[in-house]
């Protein structure tokens, strides 16, 4: 873990800057990381953070490069191998999420989870997140949200070609439901982004996703627009 002089300057957007090359998170999540980076500024010192469906642990390492003390599970045995040869300083766990999770009452400051909440039910997730988290504690969570539909369409193709996928998203939140989780928190912000922009997956379009933030960023001003958005992010403080 990296120490700073300046507690000021030493942010979580700044050590993602430093440590993700990954093209999804550099353009997707770009305008997203500032949001949890000014939520957690000052935070990092003796706290726990659970990486909920950490993958192959790239962001479990930069919650560790930051300072938090970081496990990191997964339901893929596979990703959690990798993350540990890759992040040692991380621990990790295999375990996949039925309706409990492996911790005891108040054992995390903050649990984060990336798009990954659309794979499991999300009343029994809040119940045991609540259950796991320390008084005071944080749940951060981007989710891909249900009607867009650039990526309800991809989704659809990837089916019918029977892509290779462990798992299939079956659960995602609505717009409404994600903002929704504001009442079960003392404190919450909910904020969403893209809604054309997803379309730049496709390689031959990519260099006109400039102009898809541009179109999506007057989009979201309507109301109408917002229940189409791709991503969400909801931060809320246990009660």
């Amino acid at each position: 873990m990296l120490e700073s002089n300046n507690a000021q300057e030493y942010t979580l957007e700044k050590v993602w800057n430093e440590n993700n090359s990954n093209w999804h998170d550099g353009t997707y999540l770009q305008p997203i990381i500032p949001i949890i980076s000014e939520y957690l500024n000052g935070q990092r010192s003796n706290r726990s953070l659970l990486d909920f469906g950490c993958g192959f642990g790239r962001l479990s390492n930069i919650f560790d490069k930051y300072g938090f003390e970081v496990v990191g599970i997964d339901s893929s045995q596979e990703r959690i191998e990798k993350a540990t040869l890759d992040y040692p300083s991380v621990h990790f766990e295999h375990f996949l999420f039925v309706n409990t999770l492996p911790f005891e009452d108040n054992s995390f400051d903050i649990i984060f989870a990336n798009s990954v909440l659309q794979y499991v039910n999300h009343q029994d997730f809040l119940k045991e997140s609540n259950r796991i988290l320390r008084e005071g504690g944080s749940v951060i969570f981007i989710e891909n949200l249900k009607k867009n539909p650039i990526t309800g369409l991809g989704r659809f193709f990837l089916k019918i070609t029977k892509h290779k996928y462990q798992s299939y998203p079956w659960n995602h939140f609505t717009f409404k439901e994600l903002s929704a989780l504001k009442d079960h928190f003392n404190y919450s912000r909910f904020e969403i982004f893209h809604i054309v922009s997803p379309a730049a997956y496709l390689k031959v379009i990519r260099k006109f996703y400039p102009y898809f933030h541009k179109l999506d960023t007057l989009l979201l001003k309507r109301n109408f627009f917002k229940q189409y958005a791709w991503l969400g992010v909801f931060i809320g403080q246990k009660k």
